[in-house]
């Protein structure tokens, strides 16, 4: 199945393109194809993530044509 993956982030990890991924496969399996799977700040939820607009899990799981958004929570002061 062929998903399209959009990241705003702070880091050199952006990325926006289709991934071909395995069918089945969850939000979680699209963060380690990237890299980010072991990413600190992803587990300390830093990261929004949007499947198609809404809301969406590590364990959120992916069909073919779904847009995954992955933004990184800005901070400030």
């Amino acid at each position: 199945m062929i998903t399209q993956v959009k990241t705003h982030m702070t880091s050199a990890d952006a990325f926006k393109g289709d991934l071909e991924l395995p069918d089945d496969s969850l939000v979680e399996n699209v963060l380690e194809q990237l890299g980010l799977s072991d990413h600190t700040n992803l587990r300390a939820q830093n990261f929004i993530l949007l499947v198609n607009g809404k809301n969406a899990t590590l364990s959120t799981k992916l069909s073919h044509g779904d847009q995954l958004l992955i933004l990184q929570s800005m901070v400030g002061g």
